[in-house]
């Protein structure tokens, strides 16, 4: 069974699904070489993860101000952040 559930951000909704924890194989021996070689991946706990990206509204309302080079839509992901932006923002909204 697929555990969802929706969590409300600065009054937007985020839906979230549970990752559980287990094993996969993940790459391949025979694709590109990026790819190569195929292993067992662990995961030891599970975790719940956005099944969508965070659109410009949600941003807007957590973080204030549209960083986006592509706008026109509240529902468009944000995008043209930094990895340093989105920790800040995980922690705003957390």
């Amino acid at each position: 069974m697929i555990e969802t559930q929706i969590i409300q951000i600065a009054g937007v909704p985020l839906h979230f699904v549970r990752c559980p924890a287990g094993s996969f194989y993940m790459g391949s021996d025979y694709g590109l070489s990026l790819e190569r070689p195929g292993r067992k991946v662990s995961i030891n706990l599970p975790f719940w993860i956005a099944m969508t990206l965070v659109t410009q509204e949600l941003w807007v309302k957590v973080m204030s101000g549209n960083p986006s080079i592509f706008n026109g839509s509240n529902n468009l992901p944000v995008d043209g952040i930094s990895y340093d932006r989105a920790i800040e923002f995980c922690n705003s909204a957390a």
